[in-house]
């Protein structure tokens, strides 16, 4: 039996380049299957994670949005990213309302301490509370993120705040009613590969905005070129 050769390949070759070698012919390639390749520098980073290491929610949920996408399941992505949008938002503030009340009093906040059974004491703010058990979507984005992170996506970010808003809306239209109802002024996202990628892109801009990671590749229908008939 022959035997087999193995070589480590230590950097990925150019994809793109202004002319190729001579008897080489230029061949296309999914850019998404190229920038999610597996590579030994992933799995050591993904290693060094640790057997506890849990995703964050809405990352987990975004990667399923993905999945979603490239099977063509339109109308899965869709749920996905705004859901994925809604718990990144939930999360960054209630981690940051966390921290407010671990810390010494903060007079930007209305806190106030509560005694309970058993001599315990409970601290909250009640401003806090009452917003946070409100479902609306546009008091994360604006009246709550505003009160807790002092920014307001609305005030920073017209455009994107209502990107998110068309996102969440074509979302519960989609949940509660099961289709699609057009309305002028705020047509929902169709569900096609377009709306599906619009819904992805605007989870993804929402992250930056909320300072999270933002750097996942998308399967945007790009190709990228590469000289079939390399030796790697």
């Amino acid at each position: 039996m022959a035997s087999r050769q193995k070589s480590n390949i230590h950097e990925l070759p150019p994809l793109l380049a202004d002319s190729w070698p001579e008897g080489l012919t230029p061949s296309r390639f999914q850019k998404y299957l190229w920038s999610t390749a597996i590579t030994a520098d992933r799995i050591s980073a993904a290693a060094a994670l640790g057997p506890k290491f849990v995703a964050p929610t809405h990352e987990a949920l975004f990667l399923d949005a993905v999945v979603a996408f490239r099977g063509n399941d339109f109308r899965r992505a869709i749920l996905y990213s705004a859901i994925s949008t809604e718990v990144a938002f939930g999360t960054v503030i209630d981690e940051s309302y966390d921290r407010v009340l671990a810390a010494p009093n903060d007079e930007r906040f209305r806190m106030i301490e509560l005694a309970r059974a058993g001599a315990v004491t409970v601290r909250k703010d009640p401003i806090y509370e009452r917003l946070r058990q409100r479902s609306d979507f546009n008091v994360l984005l604006h009246e709550l993120s505003l009160y807790v992170l002092r920014r307001s996506l609305l005030a920073e970010n017209q455009e994107l705040y209502a990107d998110a808003k068309r996102l969440y809306s074509t979302r519960n239209q989609l949940v509660h009613s099961g289709g699609l109802v057009e309305n002028e002024t705020n047509p929902p996202l169709r569900l096609d590969a377009g709306g599906a990628m619009t819904a992805l892109q605007t989870a993804i801009a929402v992250f930056s905005w909320l300072k999270l990671r933002n750097d996942f590749p998308l399967p945007d229908g790009d190709f990228v070129a590469y000289p079939s008939q390399a030796m790697w």
